[in-house]
């Protein structure tokens, strides 16, 4: 991940070796050299990282990492759920609401700029999300890997499927533009909503 300034950039993964770790590496000259700002032999993979400004989030299985001064320090909060989340997606809705998409449907919300989240269980979508992006805090669109598109009004509370008839390959990212005008794309061909989903 990467914020407006081309010249910094965030990596993160798994370290193996005599010693294995979760490591997140920060470059602040356009990927010359890089530093650990992240380093812990006790956690599962981080399979994710996003940032928003200053913050910056990381994700694996089990927490949500933080840092609100661009890697300097970080805390952590457990991910509520009772197995674990195998993190797709991250996504800033605003400066204070965050999204985490995992599979299995299974999608996290912070109000709080990352503090906490919680666990959206009770929505009705079952299937792992390739991507999702929001027009607001509460309009947003997903693409998922049995090639569906769901729309929610109500911040992920709930999900109606809005997939064109004709679809023969799936969709993998997608682009909220407004409310109403959302670009995805399967296979070769580009499909472009105006009207909310409704054609």
């Amino acid at each position: 991940g990467s914020n407006n300034n081309t010249s910094v950039g965030f990596l993160s993964g798994f370290i193996s070796g005599d010693k294995e770790a979760n490591a997140i590496l920060k470059t602040t000259d356009a990927g010359v050299s890089w530093n650990y700002v992240f380093y812990d032999t006790s956690r599962p993979f981080i399979s994710n990282i996003a940032i928003n400004k200053d913050l910056v989030i990381a994700v694996d299985m089990k927490n949500v990492f933080r840092s609100t001064d661009f890697g300097e320090s970080w805390d952590s909060t457990v991910i509520p759920i009772d197995d674990y989340l195998l993190p797709i997606n991250i996504y800033f809705a605003t400066d204070e609401i965050i999204y985490i998409s995992g599979e299995f449907g299974n999608f996290l919300r912070s109000t709080d700029a990352g503090i906490s989240f919680e666990l959206l269980s009770h929505n009705n979508l079952y299937e792992n999300i390739n991507d999702f992006s929001f027009s607001d805090s509460l309009t947003g669109y997903f693409t998922t890997q049995s090639s569906k598109i769901y729309k929610t009004s109500n911040a992920g509370e709930s999900f109606i499927n809005i997939t064109p008839n004709d679809i023969l390959f799936p969709f993998y990212k997608i682009q909220a533009v407004s409310n109403n005008m959302v670009v995805t794309n399967a296979g070769e061909n580009i499909y472009i909503t105006k009207d909310g989903g409704l054609s």
